[in-house]
């Protein structure tokens, strides 16, 4: 059932939002996550292997040079998500690959340009269904 707002507009629900399609609801801030084009989950990593910021993401595993383990706090409904990196812009050498690990995790690479495993200040987005 849809809820009215103030502004005579029925709420959108999950199955709305998934949908995609509606010019007719609102979006409020608790179903957002669910619309297709929006990121489930962010981070900016810095070298060192800790989180500057995030979103639903638990905790993030420094594997070892470069090498980044993501841990979402809610897993995607199965591994065909996207991932998409940067890196610092000051490492103008340097370059991000998000690989899918799970549906849980996903791995974030950094490395130079002779594909050298480095660590780097970089940035990860996921896009998907939970």
């Amino acid at each position: 059932s849809c809820a009215t707002l103030s502004s005579g507009l029925s709420a959108a629900t999950q199955a709305e939002m998934e949908a995609a399609t509606s010019t007719t609801v609102a979006v409020t801030p608790g179903r957002t996550q669910y619309h297709p084009g929006v990121a489930k989950a962010w981070a900016n990593i810095l070298a060192a292997g800790t989180l500057s910021g995030s979103y639903n993401l638990t905790s993030l595993t420094d594997t070892g040079t470069g090498d980044y383990l993501a841990n979402f706090t809610t897993a995607f409904s199965s591994t065909a998500y996207v991932g998409l990196g940067t890196v610092d812009a000051s490492a103008t050498k340097f370059h991000n690959a998000v690989r899918h690990s799970s549906a849980s995790t996903s791995q974030v690479l950094t490395f130079e340009s002779g594909l050298t495993a480095q660590d780097a200040d970089n940035s990860a987005a996921w896009f998907g269904d939970q």
